[in-house]
This record gives structure tokens, C-alpha cells and sequence, in this order.
């Protein structure tokens, strides 16, 4: 009966290998504050919608992402903060894993 009942636990993990994270590409989207188009505020909620398995992230106003560092990726939803000139904003995003980068992402909004 124990036999039994670790076939099953088993049967409910998903083990991922290495040699599945080498296979897969990256890919991202990002979504600013739910797909509005406007917001008063610089500080935005964004979503990172990932296919493959990233390990960091980075964001950036600049799309040559100067100065700005990789940051461990946990979760898909981070906060953002734009500088403070009106006008439309463009917000990159890329995430990487040890074999991969994604493409470069790219949303907008209008800050009011």
C-alpha cells in the first residue's frame, strides 16, 4: 500500500529537467496596469506573460536597456515606476534563463 501511495504522489509533480529548460525559448508579453491606456500615476502595475521558464527579468524605459540590471524572476506581476514627464510612455521587457533571452517586449501608456 505505501508503494501505492508514492506512485500516486509522483504522478502529481511535474519535474522539469534541464535539458527541457534548453529546448524551450523564451517568449514575453507585457501588460501595463491591465491593458488600460491612460494612468495618472508612475507608478504602474506590470504583467509579465512568459512562455518558457525565466530566471530574470528587466524593464526599462530604454530600449537598449542601459543601466539597468537583470532581476531574479518570481513572480509575474511587478511594479514599475516611469519618469515623471507627461506623455506616452513605452515600457520594454525581456527575460532570460541560462540558455535563452526572449525577444523584446514593448507596451504603452499615456501618462496624464
Amino acid at each position: 500500500m505505501g508503494r501505492y501511495k508514492l506512485e500516486l504522489a509522483r504522478s502529481n509533480i511535474k519535474v522539469i529537467s534541464d535539458e527541457s529548460a534548453k529546448r524551450t525559448a523564451l517568449w514575453l508579453r507585457i501588460v501595463i496596469n491591465q491593458d488600460e491606456g491612460t494612468t495618472c500615476d508612475i507608478n504602474v502595475r506590470v504583467h509579465l506573460a512568459t512562455k518558457g521558464l525565466p530566471t530574470h527579468y528587466r524593464l526599462s524605459e530604454n530600449q537598449e536597456f542601459i543601466n539597468v540590471d537583470w532581476i531574479p524572476f518570481d513572480c509575474n506581476y511587478v511594479d514599475f515606476t516611469f519618469s515623471p514627464s507627461k506623455g506616452i510612455k513605452e515600457l520594454y521587457g525581456q527575460t532570460k534563463n541560462n540558455y535563452f533571452e526572449s525577444n523584446t517586449a514593448i507596451e504603452t501608456i499615456t501618462l496624464i
